[in-house]
């Protein structure tokens, strides 16, 4: 014998075995894109859209430098510049400010970025037509407790 289930059943069933289910409300998707093996993701940067590189190996988040007055962002050259080792060596990276990053009708928690030259890595994804203004990187996904589903290219961050 086969017995209908309510919708309310259905959805405490489904809350029951899946907790998460209930607390989506909690979490913003953001979708991703793939091209040339890389993942990228697009945000907003003080309201103008902005492609940025998620990479889970970097442990801070950066952002071009050369690209802050069209963002309207600030690199701090006055508090000295900490290093960063990547592909192409050794570079400076600057702390940043007055940046509002957000997606859609969402704003992100505070968040320092920092401020570098991207010039090697533009050469590269100039060749493949893709423009970057950063690399969100492991302190920014850990900070916002971000779950990235590479299956459907989704980008779960905690609100």
């Amino acid at each position: 014998m086969v017995k209908k289930l309510s919708f309310a059943t259905l959805v405490s069933l489904v809350w029951s075995v899946n907790p998460v289910f209930g607390q989506m409300d909690e979490y913003h998707q953001i979708p991703l894109t793939i091209r040339a093996n890389i993942i990228f993701v697009k945000l907003l940067v003080n309201n103008r859209p902005a492609n940025f590189i998620v990479d889970t190996g970097a442990s801070v988040s950066l952002l071009d430098r050369k690209q802050a007055e069209k963002y309207n962002f600030i690199c701090f050259d006055e508090y000295g510049a900490g290093e960063i080792n990547s592909l192409a060596g050794i570079n400076s990276m600057l702390p940043t400010g007055g940046i509002r990053l957000g997606y859609d009708f969402f704003t992100f928690r505070k968040f320092r970025f920092y401020g570098s030259n991207f010039d090697p890595l533009h050469n590269y994804l100039a060749k493949r037509n893709i423009h970057v203004l950063g690399i969100v990187g492991a302190d920014f996904l850990i900070k916002n407790k971000a779950v990235i589903d590479y299956n459907n290219k989704i980008l779960t961050i905690k609100k």
